[in-house]
């Protein structure tokens, strides 16, 4: 059997989506040269040249030589990322001198890699415990896969390294992957704070608003009403911008589809503009200022399951709702597959775009979405549920700086920074898939993928567009009360059922407790055979818990925060051959969980226990 017979099945079984991508990918122009010492070589043609990827001479020992090199910058790193694999020659001896617990790789020639299983084999190398991804291609996404894989790994120091020969020939796929890492590391620190400070606000919310869901309709009807018309959405954001450019909305009304984000539509009322509807997402109660001091009887509202319930309660207007994908609770509470999900971002003018994609539109102006603080300007005017001294303060005590438009700089913020990331990252994916981005957000920050474009020089093209009816009623069916009273009636029963599977873990959290106290003095007095008899008994009791639906559904998804720290070092548990450090991260790091689900039970109760009631009054 041949190198690549052999490594082939290796790929298909270990390795699925890497045997597919040969069979899909155009490969670059290469040939294998034998090295001095007899050893596979590769030389590339790229556009810049011939490229060797190996010494001439000798290929291993140029690899050890590099590893050797980095090996102050790797030795204290918990986590690495290869950037670059040749042959195989970098990276079996970063795998024989690293200490590591995890390598992350990323080869970013499919050619080189086909070369690779070709003349050598990759079954030793790529089966080593240590290798926690395996990426190969160069298309623009994929560093973003990448990066957002590795981000959901780390739990210590991080080290990415680069053989010299990647630095020379892929400089401008490096630079992005690396901003790539940078902007991915920041957003999972962000997920993460703002998963721990609303791991019992979005629960709550998303519970209390099944009440007003089941009299709602969702936007599924909507999905590509307007795909290939040409029609054109407007997503308008509340920053300072907004004043130079919202008079135009008035001649675009039945031009293009408005829509406010958020807290825009105090900006858009103020100026006696009305948007189509009105979205909003964030589950904080303080959003609920956004709307006290507007008409909310005006412009429908679409909203996602976690918003802050009392927006949703006394909104005037149409309802309409649309899901998160990263939300099963509001899937498995209405029993469908045909709930319309969108990515969650960090930024309502994300759900907005995306909203606009949904409905088949191809063609997203950004309105509004300065990203900073422009000309030192907080938010446009009318728009209030911020102080004018509130406004002033933060804009004073930043001393951050982001490009502008025009080629200066705005103040900033780090968490805004977090916003614009964020949606440069949609960007990016809504460009894979087709849609084209418009900003118009005069001196506004520089929104990377999206094309510049004054509404000065669009305005006369989008006049002339065909008079629409953007009338969401129009198009999607009203609810029917009789349906919804029975609706009503099945989740009050299914909420029951899970008040009494939460009982139920609450007994066996009871348990777990006890064996890891167990397992803590048995570990004290360092008894092998108690650790051991107790660690058996700690991981029969977490897989029953981890199997039971409360847990998957309710606890996975509040405690996303503290699940996603544990789930970090459960490499390091399984993989560790000394028992009593076995027993140590168990004690630490499962039992800091254990003791968050526990704290987290009795809320979910009285949460249970309030959105039945909301479901009765709502008969």
């Amino acid at each position: 059997m041949t190198f690549y017979e052999s490594n082939s099945n290796f790929l298909k079984k270990q390795y699925p989506s890497l045997a597919e991508l040969f069979k899909n990918e155009d490969k670059n122009a290469s040939q294998i040269i034998m090295t001095r010492n007899n050893e596979p070589n590769i030389q590339i043609s790229l556009n810049k040249g011939d490229y060797f990827l190996h010494s001439k001479y000798n290929a291993r020992e140029e690899a050890m030589k590099w590893v050797q090199s980095i090996h102050p910058e790797i030795k204290e790193a918990k986590h690495i990322c290869i950037f670059g694999i040749g042959l195989g020659y970098f990276l079996e001896e970063l795998l024989e001198e690293c200490e590591s617990k995890d390598v992350f790789i990323l080869e970013p020639s499919v050619d080189v890699f086909d070369q690779w299983i070709r003349t050598r084999d990759i079954k030793k190398v790529l089966s080593h415990p240590k290798i926690r991804i395996v990426a190969v291609g160069a298309d623009a996404y994929l560093p973003l896969q990448v990066a957002d894989e590795i981000a959901g790994f780390i739990s210590g120091t991080f080290k990415l390294v680069v053989p010299p020969i990647y630095k020379k020939i892929y400089p401008d796929l490096l630079m992005n992957f690396e901003t790539s890492l940078k902007e991915m590391m920041i957003k999972s620190i962000s997920n993460m704070q703002t998963n721990k400070m609303y791991e019992k606000t979005w629960v709550s919310n998303i519970l209390f608003n099944l009440s007003t869901i089941i009299r709602s309709s969702s936007l599924l009807e909507m999905k590509d009403v307007w795909k290939n018309t040409g029609t054109k959405a407007i997503v308008v954001g509340s920053g300072p911008s907004l004043k130079k450019d919202v008079h135009y909305l008035r001649t675009l009304k039945d031009k293009c589809l408005i829509i406010a984000a958020g807290s825009s539509v105090q900006a858009l009322q103020h100026f006696d503009i009305n948007p189509h509807f009105v979205v909003s997402m964030d589950g904080s109660a303080i959003n609920n200022r956004v709307f006290e001091n507007i008409d909310t009887s005006i412009s429908p509202l679409v909203f996602c399951p976690p918003v802050y319930y009392e927006i949703v309660d006394q909104y005037q207007c149409e309802k309409y709702y649309v899901g998160f994908e990263n939300d099963p609770i509001t899937k498995y509470m209405m029993e469908t597959d045909e709930l319309p999900t969108v990515l969650s971002t960090s930024t309502v003018t994300g759900t907005a775009m995306q909203i606009a994609e949904f409905f088949g539109i191809e063609e997203i102006i950004l309105m509004g979405q300065d990203l900073s603080y422009t000309e030192d300007e907080y938010y446009a005017p009318g728009v209030n549920h911020v102080t004018e001294d509130e406004k002033k303060k933060k804009v004073a005590c930043t001393n951050e700086w982001v490009e502008n438009v025009d080629g200066g700089r705005n103040k900033t913020t780090e968490s805004m920074e977090v916003l614009r990331q964020d949606v440069e990252l949609l960007v990016q994916i809504m460009k894979y898939r087709g849609i084209s981005i418009i900003n118009t957000s005069k001196k506004g920050a520089v929104i990377q993928d999206t094309t510049w474009a004054s509404m000065d020089d669009l305005i006369r093209n989008l006049e002339q567009s065909e008079p629409q009816d953007f009338d969401l009623s129009k198009f999607i069916a009203a609810p029917n009360l009789p349906d919804k009273i029975s609706e009503a009636n099945r989740l009050i029963v299914k909420l029951q059922n899970i008040s009494n599977d939460n009982n139920s873990l609450c007994i066996a959290l009871k348990k777990l407790i006890d064996s890891i106290n167990k397992l803590q003095k048995a570990h004290s007095i360092r008894n092998y055979n108690k650790v051991n008899n107790e660690i058996l008994k700690i991981n029969e009791i977490w897989n029953k818990i981890t199997e039971t639906e409360v847990f998957i559904i309710f606890y996975n998804y509040s405690l996303a925060h503290h699940i996603n720290i544990y789930m970090r070092y459960v490499p390091e548990i399984i993989e560790s051959h000394n028992i009593f450090k076995k027993a140590e991260l168990i004690i630490s790091h499962l039992g800091s969980l254990i003791n968050r689900m526990k704290e987290f039970s009795p809320v979910l109760e009285n949460v249970i226990e309030s959105s039945i009631k909301r479901l009765q009054e709502s008969k």
